[in-house]
């Protein structure tokens, strides 16, 4: 018994440390695979798509990881100089279209955190949260509906602080 709580505990902090390392990266999936594609070049034009000067954001490297699952578009990982500027990326994502390719761009989680993240998608939805997301590593959610509260709430001031 004792010795499983230790495992257990070194598999966490191990997990923590490995998502503390990817805090600065970001994942690009969609784009093919291209025959002596340059990474980099790949990823200024979608910074570029983004309308964000790629001069502006420091990146350390950009390569692609090898996938099972897509053979054909293996994921872009991008590693920034500080997750500062990482956010500052990720701030500009939305639907991008690259080379008639849909882009996504997300946060990059330990496989430990993608598979928890995922199975809380699939049983949150089972249960009815409205949101769940991830920040530095740490799944959210919530099931209150944010744009019901912000009009009750504006109501409710209203009554109080007449125009």
């Amino acid at each position: 018994m004792e010795k499983d709580k230790a495992i257990l505990s070194l598999e966490y902090k191990i997990n923590t440390l490995e998502q503390n390392k990817k805090s600065s990266y970001v994942e690009i999936s969609g784009d093919q695979k291209e025959e002596e594609e340059n990474v980099n070049n790949v990823t200024h034009d979608i910074a570029s798509a983004l309308h964000i000067d790629p001069n502006l954001f420091d990146i350390e490297n950009a390569y692609r990881k090898p996938s099972n699952r897509n053979l054909d578009k293996p994921l872009i990982i991008v590693e920034f100089a500080s997750r500062r500027k990482r956010d500052e990326f990720l701030k500009k994502r939305g639907k991008i279209e690259y080379k008639s390719n849909r882009i996504y761009i997300n946060k990059s989680l330990t496989a430990f955190n993608r598979k928890l993240f995922w199975e809380s998608r699939m049983k949150g939805k089972e249960l009815g949260y409205c949101f769940i997301w991830t920040s530095h590593g740490r799944i959210f959610c919530n099931t209150y509906n944010w744009a019901i509260q912000s009009n009750t709430y504006f109501k409710h001031y209203k009554k109080y602080y007449p125009d």
